[in-house]
């Protein structure tokens, strides 16, 4: 069961992916296939650095 505090962390992460993203980058996901409706656009590298910063959870 998700906690109010687990909520807030997940809704900080995608507003912080949803910064990052570029519609350049989409734009690049497309040229390969990739179906980018609901993608954001963030690098693999901006990608790992945000997952290493949130932990194991």
């Amino acid at each position: 069961m998700k906690t109010d505090q687990t909520d807030h962390r997940i809704a900080e992460l995608l507003a912080e992916l949803k910064a990052l993203g570029s519609a350049e980058a989409r734009a690049g996901m497309a040229r390969y296939g990739i179906n980018v409706e609901h993608a954001f656009g963030v690098s693999i590298y901006q990608l790992r650095k945000v997952a290493k910063d949130a932990g194991g959870n």
